[in-house]
């Protein structure tokens, strides 16, 4: 067996490792569209689509463009190896 080949996964690893990328993809996108709905909501407030107050839209929309823009980082940063 040379080095190359015990450096190279197992086709096990490989597909763990695919599996694992497919979910963390998935719980990306997943923070991705409730921020965006949070938005959303707090659009159709603003606008008087409900009887709550429209400075709760104004702040629900500021809070899901945060949750939209900077929260899928922060969750992968946290899926980072100390290798990286």
């Amino acid at each position: 067996m040379t080095d190359h080949d015990r450096n190279r996964p197992s086709d096990d690893d490989a597909k763990a490792n695919a599996a694992l990328a497919k979910k963390r993809f998935a719980v990306l996108n997943l923070v991705r569209l409730v921020g965006l709905g949070v938005v959303l909501l707090g659009i159709a407030i603003s606008q008087g689509a409900t009887n709550a107050p429209p400075a709760l839209g104004i702040v629900l929309a500021l809070s899901g463009l945060v949750a939209f823009f900077f929260l899928p980082k922060t969750v992968a940063k946290g899926w980072r190896s100390d290798a990286e």
